[in-house]
């Protein structure tokens, strides 16, 4: 299995003048072409998200709200790069196929 080196990054914006969070979620290790792989790949971009959309410290809607907001925000982001991860394994895949 060729695995690649590129790390996703978890971006969400937890409130409108914060700083945005970052992540890097790594899936070298990963084969892609497998649903284990994939289903690993999730729950690393799933605690990536809650780190950089930690729980709310208070017991205020408003801090919930915009906990819920970044963490929806961050895997809307992400959405598009996993799915391109896991494209390429595949498309490696067929190739490394194709070429025995």
């Amino acid at each position: 299995m060729i695995a690649t080196l590129i790390s996703i990054a978890a971006l969400a914006v937890a409130a409108p003048n914060d700083p945005v969070p970052g992540v890097r979620v790594a899936y070298a290790d990963l084969n892609l072409n497998h649903a284990e792989g994939i289903a690993e790949l999730d729950r690393r971009i799933k605690r990536a998200v809650h780190l950089a959309c930690p729980t709310a410290r208070s017991n205020l809607l408003s801090d919930a709200h915009s906990v819920e907001l970044c963490r929806r925000t961050a895997m809307r982001n992400i959405s598009a790069q996993r799915d391109k991860a896991i494209a390429s394994a595949r498309a490696r895949n067929v190739t490394l196929a194709g070429n025995r």
